[in-house]
């Protein structure tokens, strides 16, 4: 991250579990932190939801610097931010599949990843942010369709296949089986990693032993009316 997230990190906006502090959330930049995106699609009767995870294999922020003794005033690029942004991002998704899958009792009907050319933000001599096709990375999206309907297509074709750029290669769609979607998934893009845990917690009977809100052992609660 750069240096003026990490600064921030260990400043007055987050607290002793690097977590922002509420009152502190307008003071932090939009683009600090950020490692991608994530959409929810959900229709009204909750039948129907589709899941995206977009972003780079490494988010780039540079900077053009002058350099010392030019008198045409050339310019070199550093970076001041490069992560991997999908390897950190995507264990979030993958975790929220499998949360879905467990409240809803569906395992994904389908599953689609899309593979296009990569961007990096530069920062020029004014400090003025612009995005650039960059040749060294690329951007990744993984979408998981979940519904109780057999008739996934048309629901592909509405809600994923008609909304891609023009640039972005389809690289994985299926609807399938947990074993042919890892099976096919591991060939073309080793980046998204196909959790048979969407599939098990679809079908799993799993209840909490605590019979309270908070946890106690006892399970004994006395109500206390406030004088």
């Amino acid at each position: 991250f750069s240096p003026a997230e990490r600064e921030m990190v260990t400043g007055e906006l987050f607290d002793h579990t690097h977590t922002p502090r509420l009152e502190s959330r307008q003071r932090i930049p939009e683009a600090f932190f950020t490692v991608g995106s994530l959409s929810i699609m959900l229709n009204a009767a909750e039948t129907v939801a589709m899941f995206t995870f977009d972003s780079l294999d490494f988010l780039r922020w540079s900077a053009l610097t002058a350099k010392t003794g030019s008198e045409n005033r050339l310019h070199e690029k550093s970076f001041i931010r490069n992560i991997p942004a999908w390897q950190i991002g995507y264990p979030l998704f993958d975790r929220l599949i499998s949360l879905y899958a467990f409240y809803s009792k569906q395992s994904p009907a389908f599953i689609g990843a899309t593979r296009s050319p990569g961007f990096e933000c530069m920062v020029d001599i004014d400090q003025t942010l612009e995005s650039r096709v960059c040749d060294e990375t690329r951007q990744y999206s993984t979408s998981v369709l979940f519904s109780d309907t057999t008739d996934y297509e048309k629901l592909v074709d509405k809600n994923w296949r008609t909304h891609l750029d023009p640039a972005e290669k389809i690289v994985f769609e299926h609807t399938c089986s947990h074993s042919a979607c890892h099976h096919f998934a591991d060939d073309e893009i080793p980046q998204v990693a196909i959790n048979s845990l969407w599939w098990d917690l679809a079908h799993a009977d799993l209840k909490s032993e605590l019979a309270s809100t908070c946890g106690c052992e006892d399970h004994e609660h006395h109500a206390v009316e406030a004088e």
